[in-house]
C-alpha cells in the first residue's frame, strides 16, 4: 500500500458511513447519495499531486506503531467501557444502541408529539451496521476499531509531514493544550478563602465563561465524532498547501466528514477558497475539482437531513455581550499562547504552511463571536480543525528552536508545554481512577430523560412533520414510546449525570 492507498482508504471510512446511511432516504435522495458516494471514493482514490510522495510505500511498522497508540489512547478515553467513560459517552451509548438494535430513521414519542432523530449519526453508522448482525458490544469494538484506525491514519500523515523528529512533533500535538490551569487554580484558591474547599474541575477549560478552544485529549476522549474528521480535513488541508495533493479530494470529502460534524469543518470552505486562490486559474479550470464539486453536491441530501428544524437550536452573538473583549483577549492568551511561539519564530514555519496558518488564525479569532448549542457547542467543535493545524506548526516551531541562539523562545515553549500538560493529566487521571460502568442499550430519548430531561435536546431531535417528506423513508416506522429506566445503574458517579 502506498500513500495514495492509505489516503483513499482513510477517506473511504467517511464515506462509507454516508453509504450506510442513504438507505434511510427516499429512493431518490439516496440514490444521488449514493453516486456522490461513489465519486467521491473515486476522486480521493486517484488523488494527484506530489507523485512521489503518493506513490511512496506506507511503513507499516510505523503506522501500526500509531495504530497501537491510537487504541491506547481511546481505551483510557473510555471507547468500548473498559474504562471510566466521559458522560457525553452517555448520549453516545444510545445513539449506538438505537441505530444498531433499532435501526435509522429513528423515531421517538414524546408527551404525544413525534421526534426525529436528527444528529450527524457519519461515526455510528457502520459500527451499528456491524452491530444489526453480532449486537451492541461488538458495535462497541468496531466503533474503537474504525475510530483508532482513522486516528493512526492522522498520525501517520503528519509524521510524514514532518521532516525530522517525528516522534516529538506527534508527542507535542497529542499533548497540546493551553495554560487552563492558571486561571482555574487561582478560582479554586478564592472559592477555598470564602471557605468553600479548593476544588479543581476535570475539565480545565472548564474555567471559560463564554467560549473555550479544548486541549487535543479532551476533544478524544469527549468528542471524537468531531475531532477525528476535523483532523482529517486538517491533514488533507496541510498536504495539500505543501503540493503533496491536489485540491479536489479536499473538496470532495467534505459532505462525508459533515454527517460526522458539520460544526467541525464548518469552516473548511474558508481554506478551501484559500488553497484554491493560490491559482485561481489552475483551480477553476481543472476538470477533477468539478466533478468532485458535482459529487459533493450530489451528497448534499444528507446536509438538508441534519439542518431540519436547525432554527430551534439556541444561538446568540456573543460580541454583543457586555464585557466580550476583556474575556475574548483572556481566554484567547490563556489558551492559544502556542500562536505567539509561532509568530515569534515566524521563520521556523515552512513557507508553504504560512498561508493556511494565517487562515487558522483567522477562524480562530472569529469564532468567539457566535455562539450556538446550549454549551457552545459552536466555539469547541469549529476550532478543532484550526487548533490542529496551530497543534502542527507549533510542533514543528518547538523542534527546530535552537535553545542557544533562543533561550527565551526555547523557555517559552517548555512553559506552555509543561503547563499545559495538565489538561491532558487530568483526563488520564480521571480515567484510570474511577470505575468504569457498563454500555448501556437504552434508547436515546430514555437516555436524555434519565440524565436531564428539563430541556428537549433540539440539537438531535426535530418534530417528524419538520423533515421534508420528500427525503426521509418515515412510512411504516414505528415511533419508540418513552420507558423511563436507570440507563446506567453502576454508574460510579449518578450525582455527575443526573440533573
Amino acid at each position: 500500500m502506498n500513500n495514495r492507498q492509505l489516503i483513499g482508504a482513510t477517506s473511504g471510512v467517511f464515506v462509507l458511513g454516508a453509504v450506510a446511511f442513504a438507505p434511510s432516504l427516499q429512493p431518490l435522495p439516496a440514490l444521488a447519495t449514493l453516486v456522490g458516494c461513489a465519486g467521491v471514493l473515486g476522486i480521493v482514490w486517484t488523488s494527484r499531486g506530489d507523485e512521489a510522495f503518493l506513490a511512496e510505500a506506507i511503513d507499516f511498522r510505523f503506522w501500526a506503531g500509531c495504530l497501537l497508540a491510537s487504541l491506547l489512547i481511546l481505551v483510557v478515553g473510555g471507547e468500548g467501557h473498559f474504562l471510566h467513560a466521559t458522560n457525553d459517552w452517555l448520549i453516545r451509548d444510545a445513539i449506538l444502541a438505537d441505530v444498531a438494535l433499532r435501526g435509522l430513521p429513528a423515531i421517538y414519542n414524546y408527551e404525544g408529539v413525534d421526534y426525529l432523530l436528527r444528529a450527524p449519526l457519519g461515526m455510528y453508522m457502520l459500527p451499528g451496521l456491524a452491530g444489526r448482525f453480532l449486537g451492541l458490544f461488538p458495535a462497541h469494538l468496531f466503533m474503537l476499531a474504525q475510530n483508532a484506525t482513522l486516528l493512526a491514519s492522522v498520525l501517520y500523515f503528519l509524521a510524514a509531514l514532518a521532516p525530522a523528529r517525528r516522534l516529538a512533533i506527534l508527542a507535542l500535538f497529542l499533548l497540546f493544550a493551553g495554560l487552563d490551569i492558571i486561571p482555574l487554580a487561582i478560582e479554586a484558591y478564592g472559592q477555598y478563602v470564602l471557605g468553600r474547599g479548593f476544588w479543581l474541575a476535570s475539565v480545565t477549560a472548564a474555567w471559560a465563561p463564554w467560549f473555550s478552544f479544548s486541549n487535543h485529549f479532551t476533544m478524544l476522549f469527549w468528542v471524537p465524532n468531531h475531532t477525528l474528521p476535523a483532523w482529517w480535513f486538517a491533514v488533507l488541508a496541510l498536504m495539500s498547501a505543501r503540493g503533496k495533493l491536489e485540491l479536489a479530494p479536499l473538496g470532495a470529502i467534505l459532505p462525508p466528514l459533515a454527517l460526522w460534524s458539520p460544526l467541525a469543518i464548518f469552516f473548511a470552505p474558508v481554506f478551501v477558497l484559500y488553497l484554491a486562490a493560490r491559482a485561481p486559474l489552475a483551480a477553476i479550470a481543472s476538470r477533477r475539482n468539478w466533478l468532485a464539486a458535482i459529487a459533493a453536491l450530489l451528497i448534499a441530501p444528507i446536509l438538508v437531513y441534519m439542518t431540519a428544524a436547525a432554527e430551534m437550536v439556541r444561538s446568540e452573538w456573543m460580541i454583543l455581550r457586555e464585557g466580550f473583549v476583556s474575556i475574548y483577549v483572556l481566554t484567547l492568551c490563556v489558551q492559544i499562547p502556542h500562536a505567539f511561539v509561532v509568530l515569534w519564530n515566524w521563520r521556523l514555519t515552512p513557507p508553504t504552511d504560512r498561508g493556511l496558518f494565517i487562515a487558522a488564525m483567522f477562524v480562530l479569532l472569529v469564532i468567539p463571536a457566535y455562539s450556538l448549542g446550549p454549551t457552545n457547542d459552536f466555539s469547541s467543535r469549529c476550532s478543532i480543525a484550526p487548533l490542529a493545524i496551530l497543534a502542527f506548526e507549533f510542533a514543528l516551531v518547538a523542534t527546530r528552536i535552537d535553545e542557544r541562539e533562543q533561550p527565551l523562545a526555547r523557555l517559552a515553549v517548555v512553559a506552555i508545554f509543561g503547563i499545559g500538560l495538565f489538561g491532558p493529566g487530568f483526563e488520564i487521571m480521571r480515567a484510570l481512577t474511577r470505575a468504569r460502568f457498563a454500555i448501556s442499550d437504552c434508547t436515546f430519548m430514555q437516555a436524555w430523560y434519565d440524565t436531564d430531561h428539563s430541556v428537549l435536546p433540539a440539537n438531535y431531535l426535530a418534530r417528524v412533520e419538520r423533515m421534508q417528506p420528500w427525503l426521509m423513508r418515515l412510512d411504516g416506522a414505528r415511533p419508540l414510546a418513552l420507558s423511563p429506566k436507570a440507563c446506567w445503574p453502576d454508574h460510579p458517579m449518578p450525582e455527575t449525570i443526573h440533573h
